[in-house]
């Protein structure tokens, strides 16, 4: 299977943040599975970095390396991802996590995330 990880799953997970579900940090610490990364939540984190509002335990910097060091894939952004983009229901106010959703819908990635929003939309959540 492979899991797409939100935003805050990547914060806590980095952190060691027991808001994190232990399925979710099992997936993710485990071999059975590729993980995803999405530019989306890097860029969201840089923003939040920049802006003080975040504190990370790996600085951003070695952050790539990091990822790439676990084998975590990396998703970027692409027309095929902004075309479901503009035609999602804007159930959810982020455009940051909209975005996380049409690259799930896009690449039939399971979402790991506990936003309650996600259900809302055509593809698989786990907590």
């Amino acid at each position: 299977m492979q899991i797409l990880i939100d935003t805050h799953v990547l914060i806590w997970y980095l952190n060691g943040d027991s808001r994190l579900s232990k399925k979710v940090r099992d997936i993710i610490d485990g071999d059975d599975h590729l993980v995803v990364v999405s530019v989306v939540s890097l860029w969201e984190i840089a923003m939040k970095l920049t802006k003080g509002n975040l504190e990370i335990e790996i600085p951003f910097e070695k952050l790539e390396a990091y990822l790439l060091s676990r084998n975590f894939a990396i998703l970027g952004i692409g027309f095929s991802h902004l075309n479901i983009f503009v035609t999602l229901l804007s159930q959810h106010g982020d455009p940051f996590d909209r975005m996380l959703i049409a690259q799930a819908i896009n690449a039939n990635l399971v979402v790991a995330s506990g936003d309650r929003h996600f259900p809302s939309y055509p593809i698989a959540v786990i907590w």
